[in-house]
């Protein structure tokens, strides 16, 4: 390129429009990245339940609803990243929490018991086995 001529210059806009196609790949990385740190968490935290409602002897309400509340995240989580297996087994838990709840059933709620031992199980085998893969859009 001689002197005189003039080098083509990257405008702002297309700056802009550059940066706004590879955003949502890095955004997207990002929440995956969130979402499987969150798995770690949760993990923990239905196990603890699950221990909570095994010597609960008076209401396990409290549980239930922190079951539901857990398990409809994850459901919702489970549902951006494409993950069925884990959208269907939060699903079950929160089913059973929300209809333990509905008739105030004691610790022993087979549906819910079933439910979390799945659950739990699952995030486990996705733990220890490394194998949370989530999609990547696209």
């Amino acid at each position: 390129m001689t002197s005189t001529e003039r080098r083509p210059r990257r405008t702002a806009r297309a700056a802009a429009a550059a940066d706004a196609t590879a955003a949502p790949v890095d955004e997207f990385d990002r929440l995956r990245e969130i979402f499987q740190a969150r798995l770690r968490g949760e993990h923990l935290q239905l196990v603890l339940l699950s221990a909570s409602l095994a010597r609960a002897d008076e209401s396990q309400s409290w549980i239930f609803e922190d079951l539901k509340f857990r398990a409809h995240r994850l459901r919702g989580g489970a549902g951006v990243f494409e993950i069925t297996e884990l959208a269907t087994a939060a699903n079950a838990l929160e089913q059973a929490a929300i209809l333990a709840c509905e008739t105030h059933t004691g610790n022993t709620d087979a549906s819910v018991w079933s439910a979390l031992g799945a659950l739990v199980a699952l995030l486990d085998g996705m733990q220890n086995a490394a194998t949370l893969t989530i999609a990547r859009a696209g």
